[in-house]
């Protein structure tokens, strides 16, 4: 699990390698406000996912074992970067 990186750390973060989902829950109720991924071997999907990290800027690192045995980085979709990939997603 990891925290959010806003300075309340409102948010908690819970990698489930059950169900490979990201879970995003509120720290003051532990409501599920929202979740991400699903079983795959694609960028963005998970196989095995067990480990998760949050850097200051609000990246997600994730790690997964079994095998996917790898590592993934999901940007924040309001970071530059975010904005970029969700252009080129829209592109037809």
């Amino acid at each position: 699990m990891a925290f959010s990186p806003d300075p309340a750390q409102q948010f908690l973060y819970i990698s489930d390698l059950t169900n490979n989902t990201l879970w995003f829950l509120n720290r003051d109720d532990g409501e599920v406000v929202a979740e991400m991924g699903n079983m795959g071997g694609s960028g963005g999907e998970c196989y095995g996912l067990h480990m998760i990290s949050v850097d200051s800027q609000g990246n997600i690192y994730t790690g997964e074992v079994q095998q996917g045995e790898r590592v993934q980085r999901f940007v924040p979709s309001n970071s530059p970067k975010g904005r970029l990939l969700q252009q080129l997603a829209d592109v037809p």
